[in-house]
């Protein structure tokens, strides 16, 4: 599973020169395993966004990084390894970006402020996850995770909570976002029916200048957590109290 993951992450960049158009069955084969796109199909949009292959290869890596939490793992040597691996590929991240080496599609520029050059730095791509992507937010992430090994268990009760039910709070998010933008359309005098994806809605330029301000969505974002939290919790719970049920892990 490790070189699995390691062979994914590190080499999925490698397909980038491929490249496919059309709406064939081959093609939608590779947007599915590593090229975002989006094609109509009898009329019917179809988005690619999340391509699998380096998304598995991550996945995998976490399967095997689990290994650092048994109960077995010394708490220190499991900060030790943390810290080591996130440092590494922080620097590793560093080190590429600055050559716009391999692993990143987009390439870095100089420009006439310190703070868009940095943009520029950071602006890596996402979909499909590029090893620079990778190795900037996963190498943090585990210095993070080192620096609070010692305070973990005093976390306070919500983040321990939405770390537990990670993909149920963001399955049902989608959907509470979605009903309430179908209630804002409506409160401005739109027709709820706009907001129901399709190909026709998405591409008729109707809702081109609907939406809210930086800071409301701000708003509605906390709003959202903290009316979601009772529901993760209660599916917390429910999941602690059936663990002979397997298909929960899955959620």
């Amino acid at each position: 599973i490790f070189a699995t993951g390691m062979l994914l992450v590190f080499g999925h960049n490698l397909l980038d020169p491929i490249a496919v158009q059309g709406s064939s069955v081959q093609a939608m084969a590779w947007y599915t395993l590593h090229q975002p796109n989006s094609v109509f199909v009898d009329g019917d949009l179809i988005n690619f966004v999340y391509p699998i292959l380096p998304w598995i290869g991550l996945m995998a890596l976490g399967y095997v990084f689990g290994t650092l939490y048994k109960e077995d793992v010394p708490p220190e040597q499991r900060r030790q390894w943390l810290l080591g691996i996130g440092i590494a590929a922080t620097l590793f991240f560093v080190l590429l970006r600055a050559f716009n080496a391999y692993g990143e599609p987009r390439e870095w520029d100089v420009h006439t402020s310190p703070l868009f050059t940095l943009l520029s730095f950071l602006n890596t791509t996402k979909y499909p996850p590029s090893l620079h992507f990778l190795l900037m937010t996963m190498g943090p992430a585990l210095v993070f995770l080192a620096l609070i090994e010692r305070i973990g268990n005093r976390l306070p009760t919500p983040v321990i909570v939405f770390g537990r039910v990670p993909f149920f709070f963001y399955v049902l998010h989608l959907y509470v976002i979605h009903f309430l933008a179908m209630l804002l359309l409506v409160y401005e005098g739109g027709e709820w029916s706009e907001y129901i994806i399709s190909a026709r809605n998405l591409t008729s330029g109707r809702l081109s200048d609907f939406g809210l301000s930086l800071g409301a969505v701000y708003m509605i974002w906390v709003a959202v957590t903290v009316l979601l939290y009772p529901l993760c919790r209660w599916y917390q719970r429910y999941r602690e109290k059936n663990l002979s049920k397997w298909w929960l892990s899955y959620l």
